[in-house]
């Protein structure tokens, strides 16, 4: 699948570019990317925008799906937030439900390191090759409460 990822990590149009299938590669990916460096705990939050808690829960079950120990922010935060939970929570990255500035219509993730810092324009690279040589990503069984906990 070819996603092109713009600033922070990818935004568009709520049922067109932005679509639980797209979740689904986008999760598969960044939990490979996480996986390929030894991490094993990653925390995902949203913001108030239509869908975002949705599209949010279908993000953190899918990287649960993979073996990862997931933290799903309980209720909308702000990026901010998430970012202080990434080193809280000593997690090795986090996934914002977000976009930004953008109009209503749309929605996008944002990826964050293990510093709660944006990912590396090189890591977006990573995350690209991915997409083509690893997906496209199946489907996962649903998570369990073992590996996803509400923070």
């Amino acid at each position: 699948m070819r996603i092109r990822f713009g600033t922070e990590g990818f935004r568009g149009v709520i049922g067109k570019e932005f679509t639980f299938d797209v979740i689904r590669h986008l999760a598969g990916a960044y939990g490979l990317f996480l996986q390929e460096r030894g991490e094993t705990r990653v925390v995902v939050g949203h913001d108030t925008r239509f869908m975002a808690e949705t599209f949010g829960r279908a993000f953190a079950a899918h990287l649960s799906g993979m073996g990862l120990e997931v933290f799903l922010l309980k209720g909308p935060v702000p990026t901010p937030l998430l970012s202080f939970a990434v080193r809280h929570l000593e997690a090795g990255g986090g996934v914002m439900v977000t976009a930004s500035h953008n109009p209503p219509e749309y929605l996008g993730v944002k990826f964050k390191d293990s510093t709660g810092g944006p990912l590396a324009p090189e890591s977006y690279k990573v995350l690209e090759t991915l997409l083509l040589k690893k997906g496209p990503f199946k489907e996962r069984p649903l998570c369990t409460r073992q590996n996803l906990h509400r923070a």
